[in-house]
């Protein structure tokens, strides 16, 4: 699975990490501190919103992000993310209602297949994800790591269109608004299982810099090199062999103060999938490290 894009909401306008995402800010967000003290952008529920070029793939995929919204479920209808389709009949979104209930997935052509729950949100920040697979039929909306609604219903549309941030554009020259905070937008390009979600939950709330996942062309058992300067700051490296599977290993690495190579993780066995996590020892470091490359090499 690749990180298609990952949008962290932290400057205006937001900058792309990865893959390539033209971002244009509308209306007048403001920059603010998120979750873990990290930064986010309060969205006004009036016309603020962010227009993307992110374009959406069926038939399948993860969508992740913190958010924190300013009224409470069932006040008023507010959309988070949205992608309209075929002059509103298609559509995705994550939207509160004001029955209390939460809406999130496809509808596809009136088809109203999405994942719907009346528990009632989180208060203060939560973690939002939500995960689908029309081949296999299901979609999945997760709070925090916890699986909270299901569907085994799932009509993708097969005309693509791109992300919206912070609004839902009903084509017919309606649009409904969020007011509240988001901050580190993440898409997948397939459906993460239920420990990659449990995973990007924990990892997401304590700090950690980065995550890649890599193949190898055979089964390895690769040691593990890098570039940094920790600056007084704990890193440590997370490797996973297998990541989701029976055979799954984890390895993890200290960094020393200064450069390193060929650090051992000792496995047990070759594997030919592998995550790499870089985590700080705190959310909130007082020093600023860096890490410029990380590789895993036979």
């Amino acid at each position: 699975m690749s990180l298609q894009h990952s949008i962290p909401l932290h400057t205006l306008p937001p900058s792309d990490v990865a893959g390539t995402a033209t971002l244009t800010v509308n209306g007048t967000p403001t920059e603010t501190t998120g979750i873990h003290g990290h930064s986010a952008v309060q969205f006004d529920g009036v016309d603020d919103h962010i227009a993307t070029d992110v374009v959406f793939a069926p038939p399948e995929g993860t969508v992740a992000f913190w958010m924190r919204p300013d009224n409470a479920a069932g006040t008023t209808p507010e959309y988070m993310v949205s992608v309209v389709q075929n002059d509103g009949l298609d559509y995705f979104t994550l939207q509160n209602w004001n029955d209390g209930s939460t809406y999130w997935g496809w509808t596809a052509g009136n088809v109203d297949n999405r994942v719907i729950t009346t528990q009632a949100w989180p208060t203060g920040w939560f973690h939002v994800v939500f995960t689908w697979s029309s081949a296999e039929q299901f979609q999945r909306l997760y709070w925090d790591g916890t699986l909270i609604g299901a569907t085994t219903a799932c009509t993708v549309p097969t005309v693509t269109r791109t992300l919206a941030i912070a609004t839902f554009d009903r084509v017919e020259g309606m649009r409904d608004w969020y007011a509240g905070q988001l901050s580190d937008l993440r898409i997948y390009d397939r459906a993460m299982t239920d420990a990659e979600v449990r995973r990007l939950y924990q990892s997401s709330s304590s700090g950690v810099l980065v995550a890649s996942r890599t193949t190898a062309p055979e089964p390895i058992r690769p040691t593990l090199s890098t570039t940094h300067a920790s600056n007084g700051e704990t890193i440590r490296v997370h490797v996973i062999g297998s990541p989701g599977q029976a055979s799954e290993e984890r390895r993890e690495v200290v960094l020393p103060a200064t450069n390193a190579t060929d650090l051992p993780l000792n496995w047990q066995a070759a594997h030919t999938d592998f995550r790499v996590e870089l985590a700080l020892a705190s959310a909130t470091p007082t020093a600023t490290p860096t890490v410029n490359e990380v590789t895993l090499t036979e």
